[in-house]
């Protein structure tokens, strides 16, 4: 797959995130995917593995948040198929109805057009930095 092609799959997830079509992120990621959260106190958990994992980080955010959504603002290759994925989330606290934004960063690395490892950061700078030490 061209980098291109990566990207669209990229988008395409997010995409299938904020649908609530759960089966189809799933399909763009491995078996074996691994997710680092940005905010893994809020999620309960550092990282996630797996489909099954995957569907807890899922259900974990929507049960916490309402309307949750994580919007591309854009998307980097930095090589090795792994790509800078920028990002505003943005929701309602489903307890307390409270506003809810953060813009973040991911850092993906694909296989095949399948999302194997995300890594979640506060700020674009960081996840820039953390691709450069990874090079």
């Amino acid at each position: 797959m061209t980098a291109a092609d990566d990207i669209v799959s990229i988008r395409a997830g997010y995409a299938a995130w904020n649908r609530g079509e759960l089966s189809r992120l799933l399909e763009l990621m491995t078996d074996d995917v691994e997710i680092v959260p940005v905010l893994g106190d809020v999620v309960s958990a550092d990282r996630f593995r797996g489909h099954a994992g995957v569907t807890h980080w899922y259900e974990t955010v929507n049960s916490t948040l309402e309307d949750f959504r994580a919007d591309v603002e854009d998307v980097v290759e930095v090589g090795g198929q792994r790509y800078l994925v920028k990002l505003r989330f943005s929701g309602h606290g489903r307890a307390s109805g409270a506003p809810v934004a953060l813009n973040a960063a991911h850092l993906m690395t694909l296989d095949a057009g399948k999302v194997v490892r995300l890594v979640g950061y506060q700020t674009w700078e960081e996840a820039e930095e953390a691709a450069r030490v990874a090079d």
